[in-house]
């Protein structure tokens, strides 16, 4: 697959939802550490963590 666009085409999900999911990989070991350990701020949220994603990159 070439593309978050094949994915969701192969998967029969909404190519939005595909590109979301893809954005979390971006997020640095040490957030996604802290957050599968429950120290990450409780005004995180996933709609945040989207738009932090996106403001990050190049």
């Amino acid at each position: 697959m070439t593309s978050g666009s094949d994915i969701a085409r192969q998967e029969g999900l909404n190519p939005t939802t595909v590109w979301e999911l893809l954005r979390l990989t971006l997020l640095s070991p040490a957030n996604v550490q802290a957050i599968l350990a429950g120290r990450q701020p409780k005004t995180l949220t996933l709609t945040l963590t989207l738009t932090l994603t996106l403001a990050e990159e190049p």
